[in-house]
């Protein structure tokens, strides 16, 4: 036999509790019950239930600032709230639907009402977890094959970087091919490195390792190897960067993926004659805001058109660029976002004169 569903009513009348526990007890549910809201939002965490059922005139906090406060918790937001009201005009709805609620019942509430309300948002609630658990299923699958992918890809980084570096029998030819097997190898191993720390970032079990860093020599440590790629497909690439140094509390390798992740697309989208320039600004304190950094990656790309600028950022958003016909999975962007964020920082995007796109990091 299944579990009996939870319900949880909260109401200042104990007429009306007594009332409503007698009508469920036919279907078998598992009733609970709160006096007021505040008692409410301090148990409800404590025993997330199946639905909620809230009277709306109560004193001191009234319903529908209760449902609110629910809604706003991602322990029970999920929870179908059902509204237990004496009003019935339409202002009255529409304030509820903006709390939140996801269903009404007016009062006096008939009990045959009252148990198809419930069995409605317990089919909604069942749906919740099902879908819940098909995406945790997926979600535990697809972290199990990016760890088993990435011992058979360090074998054969291995591998080609020997290949690639052997001074054996081995042709010029060989060699350029195993070089080019280790950096595709490598384009695949950050990738995954970023898909790990990414669904760490989501679960919030990545927390940046604050270092007192020098932005300008973090720059300065991966600014040849962009600029190589960059100049052998003929796109200039300059750093500019303020006289000394200012040192802000930085992971250096999930920030340093970070711009990585910017400097790679900015010479990805751009062609022979552009140039890709990397900014640094050191901002001064103001009323508003403390001093900080603002570091800019500018290309002179096809651009991103005004309705992207935010959507860009989210995970595994394609951006279509039909000047140059590619198209762009945004998981490195997604991941940039959250790992800026979880510095305190925030990332956007805007648009380069006279063409190209500038991406925009302020901490």
């Amino acid at each position: 036999m299944s579990e009996p569903a939870k319900v949880f009513i909260i109401d200042d009348d104990g007429s009306v509790r007594e009332a409503f526990q007698a009508i469920l007890a036919a279907d078998n549910h598992e009733v609970t019950f709160a006096t007021n809201g505040a008692e409410a939002l301090a148990e409800l965490p404590k025993h997330v239930p199946d639905v909620i059922l809230l009277d709306v005139m109560m004193p001191d906090l009234d319903g529908y600032e209760v449902c609110r406060r629910l809604k706003a918790d991602h322990r029970l937001a999920h929870v179908p709230v059902v509204l237990v009201t004496v009003l019935e005009s339409k202002e009255d709805l529409v304030r509820g639907l903006d709390a939140g609620a996801d269903e009404f019942l007016t009062k006096p509430v008939a009990a045959v009402e009252l148990r198809a309300r419930v069995r409605s948002m317990l089919r909604i609630k069942s749906q919740h977890d099902r879908l819940k658990a098909t995406l945790k299923t997926r979600e535990d699958l697809a972290n199990m094959i990016v760890h088993d992918m990435r011992a058979p890809l360090n074998v054969i980084m291995v591998h080609a970087e020997w290949l690639a570096q052997t001074d054996n029998s081995a042709s010029d030819e060989g060699r350029r091919r195993a070089g080019a097997i280790l950096s595709q190898a490598e384009r695949v191993n950050a990738f995954l490195n970023d898909m790990l720390m990414l669904a760490k970032l989501e679960a919030g079990k990545l927390i940046p390792a604050g270092a007192a860093l020098d932005v300008g020599e973090l720059v300065r440590a991966m600014e040849s190897e962009h600029r190589v790629v960059a100049e052998s497909k003929g796109i200039s690439f300059s750093v500019e960067r303020p006289a000394g140094g200012k040192y802000v509390m930085l992971d250096p390798t999930l920030f340093g993926r970070v711009l990585d992740n910017l400097l790679s697309n900015a010479v990805k989208y751009s062609k022979a004659g552009d140039t890709v320039r990397l900014v640094i600004q050191y901002t001064e304190k103001t009323r508003s805001r403390p001093a900080g950094v603002r570091i800019e990656v500018q290309d002179q790309g096809p651009g991103i058109p005004d309705p992207e600028k935010v959507r860009i950022f989210e995970q595994f958003e394609i951006i279509a660029q039909r000047q140059r016909g590619v198209s762009q999975i945004g998981l490195g962007l997604n991941f940039s976002k959250l790992a800026v964020e979880a510095h305190g920082g925030r990332i956007s995007v805007i648009d380069n004169q006279p063409k190209g796109s500038i991406f925009v990091i302020e901490l």
